[in-house]
């Protein structure tokens, strides 16, 4: 019998298996702990972050209700809250904010507010953000106007728009817009018209349909060209206030009440007649009890500003006093001295300091280039020099405006056109009517941020407080292309020349178009309407201590 034999077995290994699976258990136990303190970890920075989140979103509350604040006071200078809390969590503990105003300053003209915030969760977790807002104005805009004149049009070939424009029409009054294939665009950037519309062409009022027929309309084709229902709201009637204050005091005033003169018809400097010989420091702008035609002429550091005398005004304003100042006053701004000489009568004062900017009046009276017209300007004309706003009055009840006549070239001393510098000149022209006078140059150019009408002319559509022609534009004779470089806002929208409305060609007045003047993105003459709201231009995260 055969027996078969098993091989020998290899007693060592025998229990090998179970020590094994009891490292791997030890080893899974430890990668468990250390994984449930990564976790444990891990949702303890999650509760963290999301408690710091909370605090972040508290302090960028605070900038938010700083910047609403800074807009309803406008034109006044804006004070910071208390401490606001919030409702209390089921712990009875409030989160909050409180945020303050760190500095306030005029950057470009343009008032800016730097403020710092704090957020204060109920948990106790702190963060601080640091802010820096800019009043936005009207020269933001190359265009504006919320009520067009009857059988107003805009005119493919004659006239040109290169920045934003905004355009009003009503229901009886449309927006009209003339175009024609092949014709140069009328607009070359956004266009927004609100309210009704109206298109034609020489061959019938009809509207373009095709990307060629647009773009005699808008250089960008129909993406650029928008329409809406809802308008933009008219800037408050602030502006005149603020400017007649500034100019006879150096103090930003309240923005609802005009400052008056002690004395009579005449120049006011420093709340002085000129005539009275009182020099000093230069703490004020320049003010103009009467009407008046001024010039300005100008050289590297120069600027020379005359008041003239006037005889006649043949299209007056119901402001000011009505009648003429009594003599002529010429005032030389000297920057590369920094002094200012007013001559009236050959009584000749001298002053240190210049009419020029937006001054400092939050911290005090101050000079600034705030010139206001308590009255008619008949005639305005010349090379100006340094940042100033020339003002007349322009009262929201329809009883106090007064007009402002432009009768020659406006030109900017350092011209941003082909200086090829970093040109600071900046002019502002407010007044109820900006008008053309019919003796102005068939060429015309006016350097300068124009801005026409009040609150009035804007809810009753009265056809005024606009830029216009000084006579009748059907009575004029062909005149050629007028521009206005910077920035043009009217409440009415009026017409400067007469088209054919076959061929599109200008018959009678000028043709009129607007180059915008692009630094005013960020900046705008001095004391300028106010959109009457800021933009956050900077913003910063100081984290859980105090921004320095």
């Amino acid at each position: 019998m055969r027996r078969n034999q098993l091989p020998p077995t290899d007693r060592p290994s025998r229990g090998f298996a179970l020590p094994v699976a009891l490292l791997l258990l030890f080893v899974m136990v430890v990668l468990v702990g250390a994984l449930m303190g990564i976790v444990g970890q891990e949702l303890r920075e999650v509760a963290y972050t999301g408690f710091d989140n909370r605090a972040l979103y508290l302090a960028d509350a605070g900038i938010e209700e700083m910047v609403s604040l800074e807009e309803t006071s406008n034109p006044a200078l804006a004070v910071a809250p208390p401490q606001y809390y919030f409702p209390a969590d089921s712990n009875g503990i409030q989160p909050s904010f409180i945020v303050s105003i760190k500095a306030h300053n005029y950057i470009d003209n343009r008032r800016t507010y730097l403020m710092q915030s704090e957020g204060v969760t109920s948990e106790g977790y702190v963060r601080y953000v640091e802010s820096m807002a800019l009043e936005d104005t009207f020269a933001n805009y190359n265009y504006a106007g919320w009520s067009n004149a009857p059988g107003n049009y805009f005119v493919a070939g004659l006239m040109q728009y290169n920045g934003p424009v905004y355009l009003g029409g009503g229901s009886s009054n449309p927006v009209n817009i003339w175009w024609q294939d092949g014709a140069a665009s009328i607009f070359l950037d956004q266009a927004t018209v609100e309210g009704s519309l109206a298109w034609s062409t020489s061959n019938g009022n009809k509207a373009p349909s095709s990307q060629t027929d647009w773009t005699s309309v808008d250089s960008h084709g129909s993406s650029y060209f928008n329409t809406t229902n809802t308008p933009i709201k008219f800037p408050p009637d602030a502006a005149g206030s603020v400017i007649a204050t500034e100019a006879l005091t150096g103090l930003p005033g309240t923005g609802t009440t005009m400052p008056s003169v002690t004395g009579g018809l005449g120049v006011y400097v420093n709340d002085t007649e000129a005539k009275a010989g009182v020099a000093g420091p230069l703490v004020t702008g320049i003010y103009v009890q009467g009407n008046t035609s001024i010039g300005m002429v100008s050289t590297a550091n120069t600027e020379v500003i005359t008041f003239n005398t006037e005889s006649s005004d043949p299209n007056p304003g119901n402001g000011g006093p009505g009648a003429s100042i009594p003599n002529k006053v010429v005032i030389t701004v000297n920057y590369g001295s920094n002094q200012t000489t007013v001559v009236e009568k050959g009584v000749s004062t001298t002053y240190t300091g210049v009419p020029s900017g937006p001054g400092s009046s939050d911290t005090g009276a101050s000079p600034n280039g705030a010139i206001f017209v308590n009255g008619d300007v008949t005639g305005l004309s010349g090379t100006m020099h340094g940042q100033q706003t020339i003002a007349v009055n322009d009262d929201n009840t329809n009883a106090a405006e007064n007009n402002i006549v432009i009768n020659g070239d406006i030109n900017y001393q350092n011209d941003p056109q082909n200086c090829s510098c970093s040109s600071t000149d900046q002019l502002g022209i407010i007044g109820h009517n900006v008008e053309v006078a019919s003796s102005a140059p068939s060429n015309l150019l006016i350097e300068a941020a124009v801005f026409a009408g009040n609150s009035y002319d804007y809810n009753h559509s009265t056809g005024v407080g606009t830029f216009e022609t000084q006579d009748n534009v059907f009575g004029l004779p062909q005149k050629g292309p007028l521009l206005v470089y910077g920035s043009l806002v009217n409440a009415s929208i009026s017409p400067l020349g007469v088209f054919d409305g076959g061929s599109g060609a200008l018959v009678g007045g000028w043709g009129d178009s607007y180059t915008w003047d692009t630094r005013f993105k960020t900046s705008a003459p001095p004391f300028y309407p106010s959109l009457n709201s800021y933009s956050i231009i900077g913003w910063y995260d100081c984290g859980s201590s105090a921004c320095p």
